[in-house]
């Protein structure tokens, strides 16, 4: 996800040190006396000559952004800052969107206007996403990629004047051994290493949730369905870590019980000693146009190997 800051030039009347002057902002970011045109409010406080702490809120008196600032007029940032973001979760019964949340979405330093030091970012649920080492303005230092689920490294690596170098490593679920590695060169992968031989879906799954799940065709039909299992060392279906949509709860509930049951996968080797695996399942159902047919399921799925490795999200660096 891409942090960006954007702090217009604003002229502050000093109101003195230790006494917190509340300012409007505008729709352009611009500081205004009308309250009516208001799209937000600061309140800023003196510290000392040098010193300004700065807390901007919307409307509804939720934050958006705290930091300190070295200048009146807000354009050189210097101490530590916290960025809040704003989700709409959806209610998986009704499929709507239910109360606004607000949650940490960024902190860390800045000295003299240039990010420093370690930045954490989350994700809308208050985890923490990713953590990476600014230098100079650029990526300096270890990055590290968590699981939202378990909190787990998922990917863990090294920037070199915000390019990968070195060895980057992805991770499965709860194991501290990594899957696949890649390394790199100024950015650019001069080999990669496969640690782990993924699990196997059975050949007959697909057949085997056409008919474990028929009952669900006319909610699931055409609906691409991808869930995240959870394979122990014998190729069991551990858990169901999440489904992609939302769902009733007894349809969850049902999709969980076809994967608990479900045919045994060949598991994942680490060497030659099986091990647990993540593994992501996609499946959709489909009606065929004859009418004596039960439906069936068209699948496809792949092991994975690490969410920073195969999916870079906004703002997060690929190379």
């Amino acid at each position: 996800m891409r942090i960006i800051f954007t702090f217009s030039a604003l002229l502050v009347v000093a109101a003195g040190f230790g006494q917190p002057a509340k300012l409007f902002v505008n729709s352009k970011g611009k500081i205004s006396a009308d309250s009516v045109k208001a799209v937000a409010y600061i309140m800023e406080e003196k510290l000392g000559d040098s010193a300004y702490v700065i807390s901007k809120y919307d409307l509804k008196h939720q934050p958006l952004s705290t930091g300190t600032y070295k200048d009146d007029q807000m354009t050189l940032p210097s101490g530590k800052f916290t960025i809040y973001g704003r989700y709409k979760p959806t209610n998986r019964e009704t499929g709507k969107s239910v109360d606004q949340i607000v949650y940490r979405q960024s902190t860390g330093y800045y000295l003299n206007g240039a990010k420093t030091g370690t930045w954490i970012i989350f994700d809308d649920t208050g985890e923490k996403d990713y953590e990476c080492t600014v230098e100079n303005g650029k990526l300096n230092g270890p990055y590290q990629e968590f699981n939202p689920d378990n909190g787990k490294i998922d990917m863990d690596g090294n920037f070199e004047n915000g390019k990968k170098e070195g060895d980057w490593n992805a991770y499965a679920w709860n194991d501290p051994k990594p899957v696949y590695t890649d390394v790199y060169k100024h950015g650019v992968i001069v080999r990669s290493i496969l640690h782990t031989k993924p699990a196997v879906a059975p050949e007959n799954l697909d057949r085997y949730l056409s008919r474990t799940l028929r009952q669900y065709i006319d909610t699931l039909k055409s609906m691409d369905v991808v869930v995240n299992l959870l394979l122990n060392e014998s190729g069991r279906v551990d858990s169901l870590i999440n489904i992609n949509k939302p769902l009733p709860d007894y349809m969850v509930k049902a999709i969980k019980a076809a994967f608990s049951n479900a045919p045994v996968f060949a598991p994942a080797l680490h060497g030659d000693m099986p091990v647990k695996q993540a593994f992501v399942y996609n499946f959709t159902f489909s009606t065929p146009y004859r009418a004596d047919s039960i439906g069936s399921v068209y699948s496809r799925h792949a092991d994975e190997i690490g969410r920073g490795l195969n999916q870079a999200g906004i703002g997060k660096p690929v190379n």
